[in-house]
């Protein structure tokens, strides 16, 4: 067998028992009594064999798993029968402290020698090198390196999940809010009166509703245009806001009615905020010719009532205000008759 064949066997050997097998006690058999070398980490520059087995040592130890790798090139530079020099490019991955790790372009010079032509190529010095990579003091693999990058990682998952938890919450807001002005939508109303209606049955807790109109709100669209209609409504539902106090629950009913759920609170009182609301509009400036009014029909909770019942008493009470010439408010604890 040619010089060049038996060291590319033994090398080939040797990448295998260290990189592949991790055995460190059948790789001291393809290292010479006198073996030098030069690794990738800080401290890795080792003048005598002693040395240079606790660096393989605290290797395998440091990275105990099959590490995978391939070459880019190989070479090997025969100097006599008696010496080698094997050069080549190196990639490979293994897995570190639960981590896949991929490392490419190792560089590697390994001088193979023996004492005579009946003997054994061993390894007598290697020298490894990583471009641009850097390792610590105690360290064959870029550990520092991977500790920072696990810290950017984390930030950036915490990052991500706090974006993720902010368009959660925001998906979670338009599932319950009008789209145009920016209130509760009838969806989440009707859970809140649902939910007013529970309070009321287990704790007795009253509470009224108010059912607010847009006044002739069909001729705003049919003269001014949906554009100006959308202002106007978006304007009353700022109006309606301003005077709403923390507990009240404000949403938009449908087209141009919005609705006022108020907890504690009986009917004297809605009432005055009914009026209040009522007032405000009237006062205030749309930029349409005519007068920009609402209706408001109101109702408070009774005995046996279920969401319907008091809804449907709101509405009537709204109509009833219609009737009586618009830009009022009807409030009626009578309850309906089927």
């Amino acid at each position: 067998m040619s010089v060049k064949n038996e060291v590319i066997n033994i090398c080939n050997d040797y990448f295998e028992t260290y990189l592949k097998e991790r055995n460190f006690e059948k790789l001291l058999q393809f290292l010479s009594q006198d073996f030098k070398g030069i690794g990738t980490g800080e401290d890795e520059f080792s003048k005598d064999s002693y040395n240079s087995m606790r660096l393989f040592k605290r290797d395998i130890e440091q990275a105990p798993s099959e590490v995978r790798y391939e070459f880019q090139e190989f070479e090997v530079d025969v100097i006599s029968t008696l010496s080698a020099i094997v050069f080549c490019i190196v990639d490979f991955e293994t897995e570190l402290f639960g981590h896949e790790v991929k490392l490419g372009d190792l560089r590697m010079s390994i001088l193979f020698s023996r004492e005579s032509e009946a003997d054994t190529f061993k390894i007598r010095h290697q020298h490894v090198s990583f471009p641009a990579k850097e390792q610590g003091v105690d360290e064959s693999y870029p550990l520092k390196q991977m500790e920072e990058r696990n810290r950017i990682l984390e930030i950036m998952v915490n990052e991500k999940t706090q974006e993720l938890e902010k368009l959660l919450e925001q998906t979670m807001v338009l599932a319950i809010t009008d789209k145009l002005t920016g209130l509760y939508n009838r969806l989440e109303i009707d859970k809140r009166l649902d939910e007013a209606i529970a309070g009321f049955k287990r704790y007795d807790t009253a509470f009224s509703v108010l059912i607010v109109d847009v006044d002739n709100f069909k001729r705003v669209n049919d003269v001014y245009g949906h554009q100006k209609g959308d202002w106007c409504l978006q304007k009353t539902a700022e109006i309606l806001k301003e005077r709403m106090r923390k507990t009240d629950v404000l949403g938009r009913w449908g087209g141009e009615e919005f609705i006022v759920i108020c907890p504690n609170t009986h009917l004297a009182e809605s009432v005055l905020l009914g009026e209040s609301i009522r007032k405000a509009i009237e006062e205030e400036s749309f930029d349409i010719e005519g007068n920009y009014t609402v209706s408001i029909g109101i109702s408070s909770v009774q005995k046996d009532d279920e969401a319907n019942c008091i809804i449907k008493r709101a509405d009537e009470n709204l109509y009833l205000a219609k009737s009586k010439g618009r830009n009022r408010v009807e409030p009626s604890i009578s309850p309906i008759t089927n």
